[in-house]
């Protein structure tokens, strides 16, 4: 039992985070799943099939709410990448209650993900992509010149002693923007979460 706690506890915050997430959203499923369970052993655990005639009839305009969330291009990407996960298990990857739970799993990570973003993210940083989304892809080089004249302004103290690819190593590792070909390009997951900070209604006055 210690080494059980030991390994959870060992785990990163985004990821109990994420576990929580899913346990809440399949807990019936899960419910349901022990409920099942006949024999358990080293191999694994044998369960009895699901009992047709206990199945609800899937509300049609429900499901339709729950795929209207939003068809953001993070989101999308996410979801499929949770449908080949499951595939590649062996596991029911399809069906109106299989998109249902895909799509809010994806949604809750993605929130997790974005949540994290905003916590650590630096103001002039939000303003960047914001740029970046309105403008499209910007020379590097502009930037790094724009970046050493703002940083030596008193609001910016905190940065003062940053170069530009010490200033735009969180923004890659976040996926919120590429190099590409010399430019700076912000990415879906860069949009999405712009879109994500006026939906929550977060600011972007942030210091630094």
């Amino acid at each position: 039992m210690t080494d059980i706690v030991q390994i959870f506890t060992s785990w990163p915050v985004p990821a109990m985070a994420t576990l929580g997430i899913f346990l809440f959203l399949f807990r019936i499923e899960i419910r349901s799943l022990f409920a099942r369970i006949r024999k358990v052993s080293k191999d694994g655990f044998e369960a009895d099939a699901g009992s047709p005639g206990r199945q609800e009839k899937i509300d049609e305009e429900k499901v339709k709410s729950f795929l209207k969330l939003g068809d953001l291009a993070s989101l999308i990407n996410q979801e499929n990448l949770l449908r080949k996960e499951l595939q590649n298990a062996g596991l029911e990857y399809q069906g109106k209650s299989i998109d249902v739970l895909i799509r809010q799993l994806a949604v809750s990570q993605m929130v997790v993900h974005f949540q994290s973003v905003y916590e650590t993210i630096f103001g002039s940083q939000i303003i960047l992509l914001k740029n970046l989304q309105r403008m499209g892809p910007i020379k590097i080089e502009k930037l790094a010149a724009d970046f050493d004249e703002m940083k030596i302004q008193a609001q910016y103290k905190q940065i003062s002693t940053w170069n530009f690819p010490q200033y735009t190593h969180y923004l890659l590792g976040m996926r919120l923007v590429i190099n590409s070909h010399g430019n700076l390009e912000i990415t879906p997951t860069g949009i999405d979460f712009l879109v994500w900070m006026i939906r929550a209604g977060k600011a972007e006055e942030k210091p630094n």
